[in-house]
């Protein structure tokens, strides 16, 4: 966020000269905050400005609503991108799922890395190694199926 306000002399010592502010907006900017906070303007080819209204009747217009709201994207996005064949986000509960393998990953990863820290000075490995390998190999079956070791040392 920017907030504009003139520093003076008061305020900040006498390096400055009284009452002359530190920053001035951009010379022809309506107003102080447009200037600094103004967002990048899109090329006239990327404008989304042409409309197109489709009659659809009401259980069409549902199930366009449902499957929007299940990928988490807007009803007309939803139809954009099928009608156009781009690539459709996953769904929310996916995301989530994957995110919470990830986080899960991530915390056995750092244990892990405390085993190999404590090994590396010279002390022997702790009991919990066995057990956390077997997890991290249960988590990485999940995310790449059991058998598949998705490209990884088998450990």
């Amino acid at each position: 966020m920017c907030f504009w306000f003139p520093k003076t002399e008061a305020r900040n010592g006498p390096h400055l000269a009284e009452g002359k502010p530190l920053w001035t907006p951009l010379q022809g900017a309506r107003n102080e905050r447009r200037a600094c906070m103004a967002r990048p303007k899109k090329a006239p080819e990327e404008k989304r400005e042409d409309r197109l209204n489709p009659r659809l009747t009401t259980a069409e217009r549902a199930e366009i609503e449902q499957h929007a709201a299940i990928l988490g994207i807007s009803p007309s996005d939803f139809m954009r991108r099928r009608s156009l064949s781009y690539r459709l986000p996953a769904a929310l509960a996916v995301q989530r799922h994957v995110a919470a393998f990830a986080v899960a990953l991530l915390r056995l990863g750092v244990n892990l890395n405390q085993i190999a820290h404590r090994m590396n000075a010279g002390r022997g490995a702790p009991p919990e190694l066995a057990a956390l390998i077997v997890r991290i190999d249960a988590l990485l079956d999940q995310i790449y199926g059991p058998g598949d070791n998705g490209g990884r040392a088998q450990l």
